[in-house]
């Protein structure tokens, strides 16, 4: 489970976001999230712009991957499970979040959704070995 959860932080780390004039990796802005946190809060808005909705988006991405670190370093399975299933969902929420919007009026959202999808293919494989190991 460790390696899925490496792997997964890093596909959900390479997802191409456009702002401004120019586009960066999320982990670019996942630096950046926790102040943001502090001094502006989250407004979850399905209905804003694009670039309105990128620093929600790392806080997310943020919260999500420490979480899932934080589940590394735990070796009760118990914690293990539960900090990975909340770390994914909120990784697969920012996705959602991110590229949820009008594709024809602005492409961003496609370019992104398009650079997501081998995140969103893993993560549906460590998704099911997470609930392998919940049966367990």
């Amino acid at each position: 489970m460790n390696r899925g959860s490496l792997l997964t932080m890093l596909l959900h780390s390479l997802i191409v976001i456009g702002f401004g004039h120019g586009i960066g990796f999320i982990i670019f802005f996942d630096v950046f999230a926790i102040p943001h946190l502090f001094t502006n809060g989250i407004e979850i808005n399905f209905n804003s712009n694009y670039e309105d909705r990128v620093m929600d988006v790392a806080v997310f991405s943020a919260v999500g991957k420490i979480l899932l670190i934080l589940g590394l370093l735990f070796k009760q399975k118990n914690y293990k499970i539960v900090l990975n299933l909340i770390g994914l969902s909120l990784l697969l929420f920012s996705v959602c979040y991110l590229t949820y919007g009008n594709w024809s009026y602005s492409s961003l959202f496609g370019i992104s959704f398009s650079f997501s999808i081998p995140f969103l293919i893993y993560s549906l494989l460590f998704l099911a070995t997470i609930l392998v190991e919940i049966k367990k």
